[in-house]
């Protein structure tokens, strides 16, 4: 049993501004908020803080007030190596570098090492994992290698929790190439079920070079309605058929 402090998680669907596509990041949920009165309240009684718990609690008030003020008179605030308090400008400078009212001060505060913590300091519990997830763990060619997709023969995708459906937003593409002569299109599979997916011959490979990087990317909810979204990228190795 671990002793390190349990975090709940879940996959939410977010959007890569290099590339356009979609990509899934974790987001921390269930996660219990303390009031300035709790934090004063744990620290007297975890012994990190001695007095009487009203003037606690209003020293504390008195030394958020006096970063606020600090910050009103231009000043940014290093709170013991745990915090930064400071003022940044946002938007762009007019044509003679000067402000414009297209600017705005934001107040930012930044983490700094003696606050900063890792991912394996918690021990962590996927919320919206049924145990259902889908794993591509081969593609190949019916009869051929691993990792080897062959020119005019089908395509076949191996694993677990591979059921396929275009009408719950299931999609599958190949790409190939890169700048200016990448390419990539959408296939779908001819079956799927539990362990595989199978796709025809894709006519739009006949004219690529064998040798050429095909990327597989999936992304399916694996066949439950209203289910969390997975991507699964996989690349596999044209070649000529024997």
């Amino acid at each position: 049993m671990s002793n390190k402090p349990q975090m709940k998680f879940r996959v939410v669907q977010g959007h890569n501004p290099r590339t356009g596509g979609s990509i899934q990041r974790p987001q921390i949920v269930d996660r219990e908020t303390y009031y300035m009165n709790q934090v004063v309240d744990f620290a007297k009684n975890a012994g990190y803080i001695r007095g009487q718990l009203e003037d606690l609690k209003g020293n504390a008030n008195g030394l958020i007030e006096a970063v606020k003020k600090l910050g009103q008179m231009g000043k940014a605030v290093n709170l013991n190596n745990w915090l930064r308090v400071h003022a940044e400008l946002t938007g762009t400078v007019g044509e003679s570098r000067q402000l414009t009212d297209e600017n705005e001060l934001r107040v930012r505060i930044t983490t700094l090492n003696d606050l900063k913590a890792k991912v394996s300091d918690f021990s962590w519990t996927n919320v919206e994992d049924s145990g259902v997830i889908p794993k591509v763990e081969m593609i190949l060619s019916p009869g051929g290698k691993p990792w080897e997709a062959v020119k005019t023969k089908g395509i076949l995708a191996t694993g677990r929790n591979l059921f396929f459906d275009a009408a719950k937003g299931d999609t599958a593409t190949i790409s190939w190439g890169e700048g200016a002569s990448a390419q990539s299109i959408t296939v779908t599979p001819t079956e799927s079920d539990y362990s595989h997916m199978l796709f025809a011959w894709p006519t739009a490979l006949a004219e690529v070079e064998a040798g050429t990087k095909l990327t597989f990317s999936f992304r399916t909810c694996a066949g439950i309605e209203g289910g969390s979204v997975y991507q699964m990228t996989k690349v596999v190795t044209l070649v000529a058929a024997a």
